[in-house]
């Protein structure tokens, strides 16, 4: 099922408050067509990228207070989340 971009953002609000919604609407059109060539996630459906790709990793952001303009890697998960 998945969630809008603009649940995303609603979702994010609290947290993320500064979340550049573009740049993540690019990576995500980035993401599905270099997908048809490079089996780089399952997940393809738009509304399912906002969900389990990009709200799963911008929700640590909820638990943990990273410094500004700190830089943050999850290593190993796959399509560069």
């Amino acid at each position: 099922m998945g969630i809008t971009t603009e649940q995303l953002v609603e979702y994010t609000a609290e947290f993320l408050p500064d979340l550049d919604i573009e740049k993540l609407e690019v990576y995500k059109n980035e993401l599905i067509e270099r997908n048809k060539n490079v089996n780089l996630t399952a997940i393809t459906e738009p509304r399912e990228i906002n969900e389990k790709h990009f709200l799963d990793c911008l929700s640590v952001f909820r638990f943990i207070d990273f410094k500004k303009n700190a830089t943050v890697i999850d290593v190993g998960t796959g399509a560069g989340f």
